[in-house]
């Protein structure tokens, strides 16, 4: 998640938030629905990023193959389409790009889904890895930095990686 958001300006909130089709491979941008505000917003998709994009893309629809096995497979839908559009909390295009790794009740419908992935998640995941390789007390900018530059990255449900030391 990190590359993603340094490379397209996203925000922390905004990145944890995306879905699948937020993701527009032919134009090269990616659409924050639920930006800041509440307004709807369109940043690049640096080239750099497709290749890994992709395999998140196929790891989110795998995990909701199998919660429609499971007999779930609804995500939250934004505003009233849930009323306009009563199958589409069940499409691979409205799934989280970051899923969460379990389900949970939603407590506005009171339906079992799987939510995206919590922002305190990617934070702690974070500042665990930084404090791994014995960085202490950075701010979250200067946290977000010293993650692009240590080599680390933020892939989904697994948590912080680093590809080598700094």
């Amino acid at each position: 998640m990190a590359p993603v958001m340094y490379g397209s300006g996203l925000r922390l909130s905004e990145v944890s938030r995306l879905r699948i089709q937020d993701i527009d491979f032919a134009n090269n941008c990616i659409v924050a629905r639920e930006a800041k505000g509440d307004v709807r917003r369109r940043t690049l998709l640096p080239t750099s990023i497709e290749q890994p994009l992709e395999r998140q893309i196929f790891f989110a629809l795998q995990l909701h193959e199998q919660d429609i096995d499971d007999g779930f497979g609804e995500v939250y839908l934004p505003s009233a389409l849930n009323r306009k559009y009563p199958n589409a909390a069940k499409e691979a295009a409205w799934q989280y790009l970051f899923p969460a790794d379990n389900l949970s009740i939603d407590p506005r419908s009171n339906k079992k889904r799987r939510h995206h992935i919590g922002v305190q998640q990617i934070q702690r995941s974070v500042k665990t890895e930084i404090k791994g390789i014995g960085i202490c007390h950075l701010t979250d900018p200067e946290i977000e930095f010293v993650v692009i530059a240590a080599g680390c990255s933020i892939v989904g449900n697994a948590g912080a990686h680093c590809r080598g030391n700094p």
